[in-house]
């Protein structure tokens, strides 16, 4: 007798997991990525170098802690973190706000502890998120489901430049974008409370079989991966710290007026695009699927390096379907890539998910601090890096799915053995 499967999006576990991802994203750009790179360039007036260190911050302490989540993710069930990390979002915004502008260098070191307990809640976050996901869709849907999860990131990433920009203008002061991404994450908090099922069963097998001692034994059983995983998000942290600034200096486009302008239209598409997009991974196949997207965010951004030497290709009329092209190559590859991560081992999934986002962590954050850096020199240096970057990882793309392949193939192997 066939079965019928339900769509993804009519599968309740599913339903109840999108919003809550998609105000965690909108509140993490509206802070992270908008609220306190303008407050601290327009209204502080630290250099783009001082930007890129408060980024590189965040970004560590949420890679150092993403393989330790995920471990007792596993072990405890996956709620308690989708909790707990909103709650430390909703405070730290909070507490920026109340740094005395007096401070001076202390305010700095403040707003860098801050970012610290931002990564924490980040970590926690995310990897529960993608866990959750993993245990609520079936093999031939996963990418599907990782797909939903990009649909809120793009919808959030938005939004969010849009909400901090616009709370920024109508209250006439850069810390207004931080009491808005505040009261998101607090409502981020209410959702997860009342509509998130306890998993704690999920963890609840022999206290042997969750061992702190597997963060490391996962790093070490599909290496290629992490480095796959690491110089790719190099090739994405590259331009995240002066993206706005990119737009504003070369194209004009205000730093306020960049969510509205720009990353609005640009991410809305985007966000429309990601389900079918994931199906398409589907049909394709994983493998192919990391391959061509990968290929894709390549040719768009070389196209946009091209600027620095040519005046016609730097016309929105080329940049703009080359942003796309980026776009689409990234809405393409990563589903396709965690859907691969989260079936390496599906007991401890948030334990491999959480060791890759760890690493593509710190790839995240060695593109940070360098992209910033080559920005004060040349604002087309990260584009160009970030385009060489990927180059790199098409290459060992073509490796990297093969080894996956096989560890995949491992634990149903070790159960028929059994």
């Amino acid at each position: 007798m066939q079965t019928t499967q339900v769509p993804i999006w009519k599968q309740k576990a599913v339903l109840r997991l999108l919003p809550i991802t998609f105000l965690a994203e909108l509140g993490t750009v509206a802070l992270n990525f908008f609220a306190v790179p303008a407050y601290l360039r327009e209204d502080l007036h630290f250099s783009e170098r001082y930007i890129g260190i408060v980024l590189a911050v965040y970004l560590v302490s949420e890679a150092l802690f993403k393989g330790v989540v995920g471990h007792y993710a596993d072990r405890f069930g996956r709620k308690r973190f989708l909790l707990i990390g909103p709650l430390i979002w909703t405070i730290t915004p909070l507490l920026t706000m109340a740094i005395p502008d007096t401070w001076g260098q202390g305010l700095f070191v403040a707003i860098l502890l801050l970012r610290i307990a931002d990564g924490l809640a980040a970590a926690m976050v995310w990897t529960s998120a993608y866990a959750m996901m993993g245990d609520a869709t079936s093999e031939d849907q996963r990418s599907q489901g990782m797909s939903l999860l990009n649909f809120c990131f793009m919808a959030g990433l938005a939004l969010g430049f849009v909400l901090g920009g616009e709370a920024n203008a109508l209250a006439n002061s850069y810390k207004a974008s931080f009491a808005a991404a505040a009261g998101l994450f607090f409502l981020c908090v209410l959702l997860t409370s009342f509509t998130i099922h306890d998993d704690r069963s999920l963890g609840s097998t022999a206290e042997e079989e969750h061992r702190l001692s597997d963060v490391w034994r996962c790093f070490r059983e599909i290496p290629m991966v992490f480095i796959l995983g690491f110089i790719t998000f190099v090739a994405i942290g590259l331009p995240a710290p002066v993206l706005m600034f990119f737009a504003q200096d070369i194209y004009g486009v205000d730093v306020n007026a960049f969510g509205r302008t720009l990353a609005l239209p640009a991410a809305a598409t985007l966000a429309v695009l990601s389900l079918p997009m994931g199906m398409a991974g589907e049909k394709i196949g994983h493998r192919r699927a990391v391959d061509l997207g990968l290929l894709v965010c390549l040719v768009g951004l070389a196209v946009i390096g091209a600027g620095k030497w040519s005046d016609a290709i730097r016309h929105f009329a080329f940049v703009i379907p080359a942003a796309a092209l980026v776009g689409i190559g990234f809405l393409l590859a990563l589903p396709a890539w965690y859907a691969m991560v989260s079936r390496i081992d599906e007991r401890r999934s948030g334990l491999y998910l959480g060791g890759v986002m760890a690493v593509q962590g710190f790839g995240a954050i060695l593109g940070t601090l360098v992209g910033a850096r080559l920005y004060e020199s040349d604002p087309f240096g990260p584009g160009i890096g970030s385009a060489l970057c990927l180059l790199v990882a098409l290459v060992l793309a073509t490796i990297v799915p093969t080894s996956l392949e096989t560890k995949n193939a491992s634990p149903a192997q070790g159960q028929r053995e059994e």
